[in-house]
């Protein structure tokens, strides 16, 4: 775990590019170091990888929407991914959770569990996420 480490800038993006190379990595925690937009580029080609990540864990990152457009994709085709938590991100705004609810409108999505406690989720944007949860059979868990 790399939980509240400090690390951001440049060394952040130069850990996580430096995972790319690392195939076996089934969990990532990088809560509480400010990610950034630079650091979810680098995030994006781990994501876009084929690895075994199955957890991914930026809580208190940083995230806005520039990050969750840039995220999006690359964690829609992602087909190892199964635990996401996104909590202490509250810069997300109504925009960014409706660009998320892609994700979890995605009938190929695998994502189990997602955590978004403390995000300052609003009216509009939780009801975002739940239109986005009608058809989707294999989300679990939500906190």
């Amino acid at each position: 775990e790399l939980v509240s480490c400090g690390i951001r800038g440049p060394a952040l993006e130069e850990l996580v590019a430096s995972l790319n190379q690392y195939c076996n990595l089934v969990q990532l925690c990088l809560g509480g170091n400010q990610i950034g937009l630079n650091g979810c580029v680098e995030l994006v080609n781990l994501l876009e990888t084929p690895s075994r990540l199955k957890e991914l864990n930026l809580d208190n990152s940083g995230i806005d929407d520039e990050c969750i457009d840039a995220l999006i994709s690359p964690l829609a085709n992602n087909k190892s991914l199964r635990k996401l938590s996104l909590s202490q991100n509250e810069d997300i705004t109504t925009d960014g959770w409706q660009t998320f609810s892609a994700l979890l409108k995605d009938p190929n999505s695998l994502l189990e569990a997602l955590h978004l406690s403390e995000t300052g989720l609003d009216d509009e944007g939780a009801a975002v996420i739940a239109n986005a949860l009608v058809n989707n059979s294999t989300l679990k868990i939500l906190y």
